[in-house]
């Protein structure tokens, strides 16, 4: 969770259509914070499957062509290989003044959020499709393997395959208690992530 929160924290969304870059936690901050303007998500490894592979296949030392991680993998304890099959789940929202609310703080987030521009569309229209798509885009072109090492055990594992097989949901905004502020939000679902490790 913590190397996919790191992939997406900082994200910058194109367009000028949001008030700052997408923020990234594991642990959600207050969801309805109607003064929260920027884009948020919250990872979360949901599911996973373990299997054993059968030794000698899959071994450290021939995909892995860095002789400090060799090192530290086979001296990991057991008798193989091991994958596990990860569903990430990224949930995101962004907080929005309502156009329709009949005051003046949608303008204010539109000065802010928008350079100026010809024919620009309706804010509220391009702003969350556009961060959804920024997501699935930064998800879709990361390395397709990459050597990670646990912080508390330093067990070397090495994960592929996010971003290959995505899946979205957006749901209808709605009104936050203030009833002058919209919430979006989105699921966006990387299913079959493998991590293979020593065990």
């Amino acid at each position: 969770m913590q190397y996919v929160r790191s992939v997406l924290d900082g994200l910058p969304i194109p367009g000028d259509v949001t008030t700052g870059p997408l923020r990234a936690f594991t642990v959600p901050p207050d969801p309805d914070d109607n003064q929260d303007q920027q884009p948020t998500c919250v990872v979360w490894d949901a599911t996973g499957n373990e299997d054993r592979i059968a030794p000698p296949q899959h071994t450290v030392a021939l995909v892995n062509p860095d002789p400090v991680v060799v090192q530290q993998a086979a001296a990991q304890p057991g008798s193989g290989r091991k994958e596990q099959w990860h569903t990430v789940e990224v949930w995101v929202w962004l907080n929005m003044p309502d156009n329709a609310s009949g005051d003046d703080e949608y303008e204010q987030y539109e000065r802010q959020a928008v350079a100026p521009r010809q024919a620009a569309p309706e804010l509220e229209d391009v702003a969350f499709p556009a961060v959804v798509d920024a997501i699935m885009h930064r998800l879709r072109t990361t390395p397709s393997n990459v050597w990670l090492q646990d912080p508390l055990t330093g067990e070397v594992s090495q994960l592929s395959g996010l971003g290959e097989n995505m899946r979205r949901q957006m749901s209808q905004p709605y009104d936050l208690a203030a009833q002058r502020w919209e919430k979006f939000m989105a699921l966006i679902t990387c299913s079959k992530v493998l991590e293979e490790f020593n065990a």
